[in-house]
């Protein structure tokens, strides 16, 4: 009998540690579960805090400066939060690390195709290892510690001296990209698996294949060997996994529906991280599956037997500890540091933890954890197995970036019409971001030569230099509105329609956020609106009403916040920018974004009087893009979600410092705005934008982790359209009278952006009695297109409609503007 235990989420604010630290007035660390709609919140005022804190909810006990012992009552759970020692920011992706048997050398990813080798103690270069034509996907050190064995998509394998950084070897053997390394017998021999399903055993003497085997119904994901039993431990993204021995006989497989991203096996047990966040696991001699442990923390992308425990990195950022109890995992020690996204990878030296991921914006992170995971150093006897070889069927399985594509083919292709090849190509291609300036940072003038010395583009300049043209008219000929309008008219509405061409892949970097100090006030919109509270009517949405809505369109003129400075590198340019710099109080130069997000805070037509509420904020780009332009009166930063709402407090707090005036007028808010019951902001904002969330169709299209199209969210695939016209009913309830919302999505879908839009329309009219129309933007689309950046598509029956373009890959990107009349 299989014995599923499903895991009560609980989290921990990543940097914890620096607010008790920095005694800051209101230290909040975020603890919860999702069993229903039900969390978890404890905010301690530091005046309570001594070396811990205790209530009926929570116990929290200070056993050194980066370790907390906590109890959660509700969760009947004990276990041990560590923060982390040391941190260092990275470019690039960070898709594995490693560490020498030693201790003091450590390995990580450096420019994609490079390897950094660094000092432990300070996480300095010592050496970059160049060779790699392409991304490396795995590195690891030998046994030896002075040489360093890595794969990558360039197909090879290749082995450095890290002394002097020389390539050693290069052996050729996959037909697809590298993805997993193991060494036997000391490193005398190596292993290596690739997407191509191929197994290569190679001598490194000689730098020859010795042995190969090809599983072609998969792709291989995971690879361990298990020394004292000699034994080969595979799986793949299909589910099956293979016991193998060192001759490559195939002793035992298993198969189960979900795609394995990570196994380990300690000689009698087989545990099995799944793409679901489960994990499973499986008696090696009965071949049977003992327990199932889900969780709610996304892709495990590393599963390692630590004594008598597991450690496990998962998608969302955690990397825990457990205990193997018999038929359950129980968690012993949480890392925290990881802010929310993914760890790729870590590495375990005597007492120290290693850990690399991403962080939301620009960096990827490295993370040393001092408190490691010695607190469960047991050893584990492993006994010899011997198996009857067994094939097992395996069932064809799609993953859900192949299943998104089909969707958009059926479905796309038809709506686009000849255009769809293009668009489908710019989606698949590594998309193009613009680099907005932070003005908030004292080193802003040098930032700006630094951008404009890379050659690139003023956005801003380039919109407003009709803008100008019309108020330059404008003062002339006032009286004479009609020659204002036509002349305005030839400085906006000369476009260039931009054919499409293919182009390589754009390189990226991501970035770390910190803790944003909010407002010291207690001034909130809500209180406003107390006294005039009313009922609010039971309304019942599908999503899928598909209303006919008599919307009418009206023409409006929009006008471009003078100070915003955004760059672009020009129509076929491909170039990446550099990390952002920081100036002395660690306040970030710039941060990027896809270019189509910068189109609906230019359609909120910003004005110095307005109270402005940004109803969907995290991770808060949309967000710091209004305040840069400082063209309001009060904003609004709003995220139902514990987690998003933690990344839009640490993002906002890399680009605002704490010492500037603008805190003042920036409210931060947790409120469910796809709640028509629970929401009670009603006539108080002059401008809301709602950006909903959507199936991301680039994302969905390229990434199975997280997918919207995988088996475990087709409901909230599906309930999509009903969220998104929640939101923006509750949108136009808060807006007043003469008020706008803009409403976008990253979709191309209409049932997602055209319909969303004449369905609240329609409803909010039968239920609130508000009248809406919505405002024109084709003179904007113009603006933009004379750009020559963007293209746009020609079927929206409302709204913009950016669509990706591969000569300047921005979108896709939906925008709908709406001006409450009632």
């Amino acid at each position: 009998m299989v014995v599923e235990v499903v895991e009560k989420d609980f989290y921990f604010q990543s940097d914890w540690h620096r607010t008790v630290e920095e005694k800051q007035k209101d230290t909040e660390i975020f603890m919860g579960y999702v069993d229903g709609e039900r969390e978890l919140n404890v905010t301690i005022p530091i005046n309570k805090w001594n070396k811990g804190y205790s209530d009926e909810k929570v116990q929290l006990q200070e056993l050194n400066s980066r370790l907390l012992n906590v109890r959660i009552n509700s969760l009947n759970l004990d276990f041990l939060v560590a923060a982390p020692a040391s941190e260092s920011e990275q470019v690039g992706p960070q898709p594995f690390i490693d560490v020498s048997p030693s201790g003091n050398l450590g390995i990580s990813a450096s420019d994609y195709s490079t390897i950094n080798t660094w000092d432990t103690s300070n996480f300095s270069t010592l050496r970059s290892l160049e060779g790699h034509a392409l991304d490396v996907e795995v590195a690891r050190f030998f046994p030896s510690g002075l040489v360093v064995l890595s794969g990558g998509m360039d197909m090879t394998v290749r082995i450095w001296d890290v002394r002097d950084g020389g390539n050693a070897r290069t052996m050729i053997g996959h037909k697809r990209r590298v993805t997993g390394l193991e060494f036997i017998d000391k490193g005398a021999e190596v292993l290596s698996i690739g997407a191509d399903g191929s197994l290569n055993k190679w001598n490194c003497a000689v730098g020859k294949s010795v042995g190969q085997i090809v599983y072609e119904d998969s792709e291989l994901t995971s690879l361990s060997w298990h020394e004292k039993d000699k034994v080969l431990l595979i799986a793949s993204n299909k589910g099956r996994i293979r016991l193998v021995s060192a001759e490559f006989e195939e002793l035992v497989s298993f198969d189960q529906d979900q795609g394995v991203s990570s196994a380990a096996s300690d000689g009698t047990f087989i545990y099995a991280g799944l793409f679901n966040g489960s994990i499973l696991t499986i008696d090696s001699r009965s071949k049977e599956v003992l327990s199932i442990y889900r969780t709610n923390r996304g892709r495990v992308h590393k599963i390692q037997i630590y004594g008598e425990g597991l450690l496990i990195s998962f998608a969302n950022g955690s990397v825990i500890l457990y205990k193997r109890e018999p038929q359950t995992l129980k968690p012993v020690c949480l890392f925290t540091g990881a802010d929310l996204q993914p760890v790729y990878d870590f590495a375990v030296n005597e007492h120290l933890l290693y850990t690399a991921g991403k962080d939301h914006f620009m960096y990827s992170k490295l993370i040393i954890h001092r408190s490691g995971p010695s607190c469960c150093v047991q050893s584990v006897r492993c006994k010899a197995m011997r198996y009857k070889p067994k094939i097992a069927p395996v069932k064809q399985q799609k993953s859900p970036s192949m299943l998104a594509l089909d969707h958009f083919d059926f479905y796309y292709g038809p709506l686009f019409g000849k255009r769809w090849p293009s668009i489908r190509l710019g989606l698949l291609t590594q998309h193009k971001y613009v680099a907005v300036l932070n003005r908030l940072s004292l080193d802003q003038e040098r930032n700006q030569e630094i951008l404009k010395d890379l050659g690139t583009v003023d956005m801003m300049e380039t919109l407003t230099r009709g803008r100008e043209r019309f108020e330059r008219m404008k003062e002339k000929v006032s009286n004479f509105d009609g020659i204002v309008e036509e002349e305005a008219k030839e400085g906006v509405e000369s476009a260039e329609n931009v054919e499409n061409e293919e182009t390589g892949e754009i390189d990226r970097v991501h970035g770390g956020l910190e803790e944003f100090t909010p407002s010291g006030g207690d001034y909130q919109f809500g209180q406003m609106k107390d006294s005039i509270t009313e009922k609010v009517p039971d309304v019942h949405i599908t999503g899928l009403e598909f209303l006919q809505s008599q919307l009418r369109t009206e023409e409006g003129l929009i006008e471009y916040p003078r100070d915003l400075r955004i760059y672009s590198y020009a129509r076929d340019v491909f170039d990446n920018f550099p990390a952002p710099l920081k100036d002395k109080n660690g306040i970030s130069s710039w941060w990027l974004l896809d270019g189509g997000s910068v189109i609906p805070v230019l359609a909120l037509d910003l004005k110095d009087d307005d109270n402005v509420l940004d109803m969907c904020a995290s991770p808060g780009g949309k967000s710091l893009m209004i305040i840069q332009t400082e063209k309001f009166a009060t904003l609004t930063c709003n995220d139902g979600k514990l987690s998003r709402f933690g990344q839009l407090r640490r993002g906002l707090s890399m680009y605002v410092p704490v010492s500037s005036p603008l805190n003042e007028r920036i409210i931060l808010k947790r409120k469910d705005a796809g709640s028509l019951e629970g929401w009670d902001e009603e006539d108080i904002y002059d401008k809301v934008l709602v950006d909903a969330p959507c199936t991301t169709d680039r994302l969905s299209a390229t990434s199975d982790e997280g997918n919207l199209f995988g088996a475990g969210f087709t409901q909230e695939r599906l309930n999509l359209p009903q969220l998104q016209t929640r939101l923006l009913i509750n949108a136009l309830r808060s807006v007043r009278i003469g008020g706008s919302v803009v409403y976008s999505t990253c979709t191309l879908s209409p049932a997602q952006n055209e319909s969303v839009v004449e369905n609240a329309a329609t409803l909010a009219s039968e239920h609130y009695g508000i009248e809406v129309v919505e405002q024109s933007l084709k003179k904007m689309q113009n603006q933009l297109m004379n750009t020559t950046l963007y293209r746009f598509s020609e079927n929206p029956q409302r709204g913009l409609l950016v669509v990706p373009n591969v000569r300047s890959n921005f979108g896709p990107m939906f925008i709908c503007k709406l001006i409450r009349k009632k």
